[in-house]
């Protein structure tokens, strides 16, 4: 209702009366936004903090063994991805859509308005944050001892038998056919690049990026639900080490193998939509169509979008966001050698 100042005097109430738990952590984070609405920055970061600090007393914090998964990702980091794919046999076209998409990105940097955007094309299915990928990365870790080096190992036929599987589990969440440019949204499958070169080798890559300090400071005003990749966005130390874990992880493999990927940038997204959905679609090798515009639309007709943008992209296209991080920047200064590499390659200033 904008009355933000009475939304404020609420929450202190329940700050003073409330135990460290999940209501507190809400309170503190929602606290955290209203203080930033007011320009209160030191206050609005304190905040935040220090909803992240209760998170990880949460007894699934403990369930992720988090040197074990930063492991995985350097050691499929440090493989050589210069050789070959083996190529599967095809599969049946009546089974498998006419095209395969995955739109990843870190989290925050805009996939859900591309997948608003991209879902209101005629020809295209977007399958919203499903684990689809997921069950094809545990049956290699079945299949085959020595994950994540096994990837490598797969043979034709294995590699045919998990594209099987993948689509066999994508039709319980989307309906595809050979007509159709089926789109993966998925954020953290940026995890899991080096499955989708090796078991997807046609699969084109739609990587949504945001400024490193955008994208962080987004994550850390947000109160993620904890699963294996949230765990690592508990505050700027984590979340800048795991930001900078992944993307090297992508400047690693990209720099060796050819990826048939596309950068979309939020910032420009949010300037210049009809021009940033144009490329984007004759990336996709699809025509672009009106409707597109008309994302908040249908977000409002689909009545429940499990993200934490599900407020935003029901809205008109809002700017304020896109140089946030600049009033928290002097948090940031631990910080800037990991995040560096990173404004180079995406071709951003720090």
């Amino acid at each position: 209702q904008g009355l933000a100042r009475e939304a404020l005097a609420r929450y202190q109430k329940v700050l003073k009366g409330a135990e460290d738990g999940a209501i507190r952590i809400d309170a503190l984070n929602q606290t955290g936004r209203l203080l930033d609405k007011a320009g209160k920055t030191d206050e609005a970061y304190e905040n935040f903090a220090a909803a992240k600090e209760l998170i990880k007393k949460n007894d699934n914090f403990e369930t992720v063994d988090i040197k074990a998964q930063h492991k995985v990702i350097a050691q499929m980091r440090d493989l050589d991805w210069t050789g070959k794919i083996p190529v599967p046999p095809p599969l049946d076209p009546d089974f498998a859509p006419g095209q395969l998409v995955f739109l990843i990105g870190f989290p925050r940097s805009g996939t859900t308005l591309l997948q608003e955007i991209l879902g209101r094309h005629k020809n295209v299915h977007v399958s919203e944050e499903e684990p689809t990928l997921r069950k094809v990365v545990d049956m290699i870790e079945a299949l085959e001892g020595d994950y994540p080096s096994s990837i490598q190992s797969l043979t034709p036929e294995m590699i045919k038998d998990l594209r099987a599987l993948y689509f066999y589990q994508a039709k319980n969440f989307a309906d595809f056919d050979k007509t159709t440019t089926l789109v993966d949204k998925m954020p953290m499958n940026l995890m899991q690049v080096p499955v989708i070169l090796t078991v997807f080798p046609e699969a084109k890559i739609i990587f949504a990026l945001r400024h490193p300090k955008g994208t962080i400071l987004s994550c850390l005003m947000q109160n993620f639900k904890l699963n294996k990749a949230m765990v690592n966005m508990t505050g700027l130390d984590e979340t800048t080490r795991f930001y900078a874990l992944l993307m090297g992880m992508w400047k690693k493999i990209s720099g060796q193998r050819k990826i048939p990927f596309h950068y979309i940038r939020y910032e420009n997204l949010i300037e210049n939509m009809e021009t940033e959905t144009k490329n984007l679609t004759e990336f996709l090798g699809l025509s672009w169509q009106p409707e597109m515009m008309e994302f908040s639309k249908g977000a409002r007709d689909k009545g429940l979008i499990n993200t934490p943008s599900y407020h935003q992209v029901i809205q008109p296209i809002y700017t304020g966001s896109v140089e946030k991080w600049q009033a928290y920047n002097k948090y940031f200064a631990p910080y800037e050698a990991r995040l560096k590499p990173f404004y180079e390659l995406f071709g951003y200033s720090g």
